[in-house]
């Protein structure tokens, strides 16, 4: 298991939120950097493909500055990036499922039209004149 970080880094850290939190996005940027590695790859374990864990991780990082103000500072980073990128790409595989569920559905619907065609006005008056539908 890896060590907790040191009060020196841990107090770093504190630092960097508290001036991301002012908007300083230098300050933003070296906490991305640090912990984009492990995001794209947690991201990657539950998306299974790379350009989806790379948009994975770049909105967990853009949703994460956004919700800074309600970032708890007494607590580690990480995880709590971890756990936005976790949640996303669940929200993600869960709309790409919906979605697949609609095409199928729309697939079926165009095979039944398929498999029985509506007849056409013209079909309709050819079998009123010949007397109906032909029994064999």
């Amino acid at each position: 298991m890896p060590d907790a970080p040191s009060n020196a880094v841990r107090e770093d850290e504190i630092e960097l939120i508290k001036r991301a939190r002012q908007h300083d996005m230098d300050a933003w940027e070296r906490p991305v950097r640090a912990h984009q590695q492990v995001v794209f790859r947690l991201s990657y374990l539950l998306l299974g493909d790379a350009q989806e864990a790379e948009d994975n991780t770049q909105e967990a990082f853009i949703r994460a500055y956004r919700a800074m103000e309600r970032f708890d500072s007494s607590r580690p980073l990480h995880p709590w990036l971890l756990r936005i990128a976790a949640n996303l790409a669940r929200n993600r595989m869960r709309s790409s499922g919906r979605y697949l569920a609609v095409i199928r559905r729309l697939i079926q619907h165009d095979r039944s039209i398929i498999l029985v065609p509506k007849r056409s006005a013209l079909d309709e008056k050819r079998l009123m004149s010949s007397g109906g539908p032909s029994k064999s």
